[in-house]
């Protein structure tokens, strides 16, 4: 936060128009209160972000599964530095057996990780159009959430980590697949380990490993699955969401 945006957030926080603030994580609002001693709980409200359910057509996905007998894994999003793929490439070497699939990146992205390993079970897809992913979704058993400990905006300064509420999490959540995800505080406020989740230290490759051997049961994955979905249909649909601010707003 720069000097001017502070400034013109105390502003309008001390305003007489002002009612509430709305965050997208518990960790933002403590941030907002230590930067704004004069904020109080009442004033801030806290909604998780939110995603859509992604839709699937009868088009068959070039190149998922590689291996119909083999678990599918992928991760969806960007590739800037601190999303995952630190993670994504040593797993991949480590399981043999399955395959990866990487869904998102430029092309000058892809290239960069793609010249970092040999792994023949490591499928970049670059980037995909949002209305196309549901296919990608649908060949895919369990899925990656790998942020790390410092996670870069796409301007490459900067560092979410502490307060970030990944819009791509709520989508995993919304498909029903077993996500295993990196143990963040800020992701605590929406993951469970063990109930809709398998939370692994970021950057404990051995940890990733043990998580993705695990799921090679279809009956932890189905478990996994079924209960992110619950949470997401009770929680994080963007109909959920608005619901929130609004009772937190008493409108």
């Amino acid at each position: 936060m720069h000097r001017f945006g502070r400034a013109t957030e105390k502003w309008v926080f001390q305003s007489e128009a002002f009612d509430s603030v709305v965050v997208i994580s518990n960790a933002l609002r403590e941030k907002y209160k230590e930067v704004f001693p004069f904020l109080s709980d009442d004033d801030i409200i806290v909604a998780h972000d939110a995603a859509g359910v992604p839709e699937q057509s009868d088009e068959t996905v070039v190149g998922i599964p590689i291996r119909d007998d083999r678990l599918q894994v992928g991760y969806v999003g960007s590739l800037y530095e601190g999303k995952g793929m630190e993670v994504i490439i040593p797993l991949a070497e480590r399981i043999p057996d399955a395959d990866f699939h990487v869904v998102g990146g430029d092309e000058e992205r892809v290239r960069k990780w793609e010249n970092q390993t040999d792994a023949t079970n490591l499928h970049f897809h670059g980037f995909v159009p949002h209305g196309e992913l549901g296919d990608y979704y649908a060949d895919l058993d369990v899925l990656l959430a790998p942020y790390q400990r410092t996670v870069r905006p796409s301007s490459g300064s900067g560092d979410l980590s502490q307060w970030m509420s990944p819009l791509k999490l709520f989508e995993y959540m919304s498909v029903g697949k077993a996500i295993v995800s990196s143990d963040l505080p800020v992701l605590r406020e929406v993951l469970d380990h063990e109930k809709n989740a398998l939370l692994v230290q970021p950057d404990s490759i051995g940890e990733w490993v043990r998580a993705i051997e695990t799921l090679q049961s279809d009956e932890k994955r189905e478990t996994l699955g079924q209960n992110a979905r619950t949470d997401y249909e009770s929680q994080y649909t963007w109909n959920a969401r608005v619901e929130r601010i609004l009772d937190g707003a008493n409108v």
